[in-house]
């Protein structure tokens, strides 16, 4: 996590942890309606094995698993500030 938001270019302060444990929030949010429309379209239209189908479920698996580990870490610096207080 730290490194992440050294990649963005900012300080790892508190509010900016925070403000990232949010868009990491958000981001899994999107992913599950991702999984959701593309659970749809290979339903509707029979297309499940297709390169391109293939090509956005690992995305979207390495998507949600960059988001995983973000959460884990997030939550660990969340508790390690409750402990702080």
């Amino acid at each position: 996590m730290l490194e992440y938001v050294k990649k963005l270019g900012e300080e790892p302060s508190v509010e900016n942890l925070a403000r990232i444990n949010q868009e990491m929030w958000r981001s899994q949010d999107i992913l599950v309606n991702y999984h959701f429309l593309l659970s749809q379209i290979t339903k509707d239209y029979k297309v499940t094995d297709s390169p391109e189908i293939l090509k956005i479920r690992r995305q979207i698996e390495n998507e949600e698993l960059l988001v995983k580990e973000c959460r884990e870490v997030a939550d660990k610096i969340s508790e390690a500030l409750k402990t702080k207080k």
